[in-house]
């Protein structure tokens, strides 16, 4: 566990929230943070777990965190690169789970116990935030991910927080045969995020924070959410 101190901000109880990032910059994602910052707590750290950078140093994942959140006037932060919880769900403020190597984390999460952490956070209220592969695992399975398919782990089950949903990160118009066969084989629909958007999803409603459009995919089906647009995570063919 790795503490950093910037200015404190958020709100004093928690507002929860799933918080999925296209895996962009932090330029691209501005909207999204601000939205997910918003919600958390400042009665407690934000936690960023980098565990899916596995080939970077957490010393720099943690300085390339702090310049991310520093727009946003984030308070205190805690690194938990090696999973291990210093504080109880109900003391931290927010949960940021950052991209990499999506089967990796998966992997991590599970072996550690953290997926329980996890699933105890979102039970309570928190805020989480994933990135990339951070949003790919909280997700039904992790079908959506490319790697993830290229290493023969695409029926892999992850967390099953999304409402029945798989994520796709990264999206661009070009994969959408690839993810609709994803879509087949799985059973299941995916939330298709380019790196110019994010989404926020509380229960089973979708709400896109833009700017640009999101897409579910249902197999044959499609359905596009517009920046601002709120959805029912439904079969797209059942809206």
């Amino acid at each position: 566990m790795t503490r950093a101190a910037l200015r404190p901000v958020g709100r004093g109880a928690h507002a929860g929230g799933l918080f999925l990032a296209g895996g962009g910059t932090p330029e691209q994602s501005l909207l999204l943070d601000g939205a997910f910052i918003g919600r958390c707590s400042s009665s407690g750290p934000l936690v960023y777990v980098p565990t899916a950078r596995r080939d970077q140093p957490p010393a720099d994942s943690l300085s390339w965190f702090c310049a991310a959140m520093a727009p946003h006037g984030v308070g205190a932060i805690e690194m938990w690169h090696d999973l291990r919880p210093s504080l109880p769900v109900d003391r931290i403020g927010g949960l940021y789970i950052g991209g990499g190597d999506t089967v990796f984390l998966l992997q991590e999460v599970r072996r550690t116990g953290f997926d329980t952490f996890i699933r105890s956070a979102a039970a309570a209220g928190i805020p989480i935030y994933g990135g990339s592969a951070g949003a790919i695992i909280l997700g039904e399975r992790l079908g959506g991910s490319k790697a993830a398919a290229a290493a023969g782990q695409a029926m892999m089950a992850g967390l099953g927080l999304l409402a029945g949903h798989m994520v796709g990160c990264h999206f661009q118009e070009d994969e959408i045969d690839r993810l609709r066969a994803a879509s087949i084989d799985c059973g299941a629909p995916i939330i298709a995020i380019p790196e110019t958007a994010g989404v926020i999803v509380e229960g089973a409603q979708l709400r896109n924070m833009g700017p640009d459009p999101v897409f579910l995919l249902d197999g044959m089906e499609m359905l596009s959410v517009t920046a601002g647009e709120a959805v029912g995570l439904r079969r797209p063919r059942d809206v």
